[in-house]
């Protein structure tokens, strides 16, 4: 990465974390989205769920300056990404040049209305955009349109039933009213006006949208905080007469206390693992 292109990254997600929403920590947020950390953690993510890229058709919505789709193409993929604002689809097209790779592409482009044919893709990611969209309904549908059939959706997004905005980072009240919450914030010293471009999309909003589309899909925060809780219990209960059954039991009876206090109130990122066709895996 150039030093242009890099000091371009910077002033950009600068005056966003700074200007834009106050952040106190401004300058460390900076530097990590201009390392791409965030996109290197979410394509590990996405490698330890799906297996190997290489060979597969992999867009990722919401691209950015197209961290994802250059990690996806060196492993192989053919790699293309989805990003409507003009000056992050022009550093992403730098980017790849400067790779040199010819199985990598960035288009301007939102979710509403994807420039590909159906039956398209064998994954798409999406991570930390559905909150950004204008219609969050609209974008899963053209992700099942595009996916070719047992394709996977990977995709992140932050739960708004939780008690945090992890924009401003700040405590914040379960789905605030917009106008409420524009109050705090300026009672907070912060510029509210970036709270209404957001959606709130929560656990029970996009389990609702996926089901709409007949996606079969995995939370993956939930299945690994019930894994701990697994383990946790089968200790506790290590003494018991067939503790593991034991333990299974108690899970069982206490999943729906543990989704409705973990997954839609602590939990402040929700992670899913979707596809059309059959179980994710």
């Amino acid at each position: 990465m150039t030093e242009t292109i890099k000091d371009r990254i910077w002033q950009s997600t600068a005056f966003f974390y700074r200007d834009q929403l106050g952040l106190s920590q401004w300058q460390q947020l900076t530097e990590g989205r201009v390392g791409r950390q965030y996109e290197t953690h979410m394509f590990e993510q996405l490698v330890r769920v799906v297996g190997s890229v290489c060979g597969k058709r992999l867009l990722d919505l919401g691209c950015g300056w197209g961290g994802v789709v250059l990690h996806a193409a060196s492993q192989g993929a053919n790699a293309f990404g989805i990003e409507p604002e003009k000056d992050r689809v022009t550093i992403a097209q730098e980017l790849i040049k400067e790779a040199g790779s010819d199985s990598a592409e960035v288009r301007q482009g939102v979710g509403e209305e994807l420039p590909y044919p159906s039956t398209t893709f064998d994954i798409v990611t999406s991570y930390q955009v559905l909150e950004h969209v204008r219609d969050p309904a609209t974008v899963i549908a053209e992700v099942a349109r595009v996916l070719k059939p047992g394709g996977l959706f990977h995709f992140a997004t932050p739960n708004y039933m939780s008690f945090w905005e992890p924009h401003y980072k700040i405590f914040w009240l379960p789905l605030m009213p917009k106008w409420l919450g524009r109050v705090y914030l300026r009672l907070r010293g912060r510029n509210p006006d970036f709270l209404g471009h957001l959606k709130y999309v929560n656990p029970l909003s996009v389990r609702r949208l996926l089901r709409q589309q007949k996606f079969t899909f995995v939370d993956l925060r939930q299945q690994r905080a019930r894994a701990k809780l697994r383990d946790k219990l089968a200790r506790w209960f290590s003494c018991v007469p067939a503790p593991k059954s034991f333990a299974k039991v108690l899970d069982s009876l206490a999943a729906p206390l543990f989704f409705a206090v973990h997954t839609c109130f602590l939990n402040r990122d929700q992670e899913f693992i979707a596809t059309k066709d059959g179980l994710a895996q």
